[in-house]
């Protein structure tokens, strides 16, 4: 097949995905397999299988990329997400070290390593994999949610007494992950601890601010949009008095 022809594949494939007919994206994607297999092509199949739903097809693309090119982040990280969403998250845990095995600065594979680790019980490896990824990535835009990560793994090892720093400086971060921790049940026990207050006043402020700002400028349909895009806001807005005036706009159960 000459090289014009794989391109027009490509490209047909990538028209159809857009247009969700991922029975047609997977029919151009396995005329490129066979002609010209390689890790790209099997990842992208696999990812077709997914949205079609069939599981041992998404496998055996995921496989068959790895056997082109075992170190192919995009086959490594699809198929360790494929191992979770199935709940094998031993397998999960598996593909993440091999992902870190090719790509030891990896942010997300050492972040994605860790939960993985902490939904097998492992969470003092779990923690180790999180404080690796706030070393490594000092600037990454997920710094927020590793803390995060860090502070239930703690909680879920019963380390009360060292979940709020992380939460402080998760809230620091992004003010909203304040306010997941203080209805987050994981955190339950920590509630009970005077400093567990910081973590709270952190996501009220600012959040209280944004809300009343749009409720104030008349920006209800931005208002009501803020409340569907974080659903847990229903919470906070229905518990808080600091919220009580906005409770007109959280929808109905």
């Amino acid at each position: 097949m000459a090289t014009e022809g794989i391109e027009a594949l490509w490209r047909r494939a990538l028209m159809q995905r857009q247009n969700e007919n991922h029975e047609a994206a997977t029919e151009a994607l396995a005329r490129i397999a066979r002609a010209e297999p390689s890790a790209k092509v099997f990842a992208a199949l696999a990812r077709e299988f997914r949205d079609l739903d069939d599981v041992p097809s998404a496998y055996w693309a995921y496989r068959s990329a790895l056997e082109c090119s075992e170190s192919d982040i995009d086959a490594l990280f699809g198929l360790a997400s494929l191992h979770t969403e199935q709940d094998r998250h031993d397998d999960a845990v598996q593909v993440y070290m091999n992902v870190l095995k090719y790509h030891p600065q990896n942010v997300e594979g050492l972040v994605n390593l860790g939960n993985a680790m902490a939904r097998v019980g492992r969470h003092d490896e779990a923690e180790a994999c999180y404080y690796s990824a706030l070393r490594v990535g000092r600037t990454s835009p997920h710094r927020a949610r590793i803390y995060y990560n860090l502070a239930r793994s703690h909680a879920h090892a019963g380390r009360v007494a060292e979940v709020v720093d992380p939460l402080i400086c998760a809230g620091h971060v992004n003010a909203e992950y304040a306010m997941r921790a203080c209805l987050d049940d994981a955190f339950h026990d920590a509630r009970q601890l005077d400093e567990f207050n910081k973590v709270l006043q952190l996501g009220e402020r600012p959040l209280y601010k944004r809300v009343y700002g749009f409720l104030d400028r008349g920006h209800i349909a931005d208002l009501r949009e803020l409340i569907r895009e974080h659903p847990f806001l229903v919470t906070v807005i229905r518990t808080r008095p600091t919220f009580a005036r906005f409770a007109e706009f959280v929808p109905g159960d």
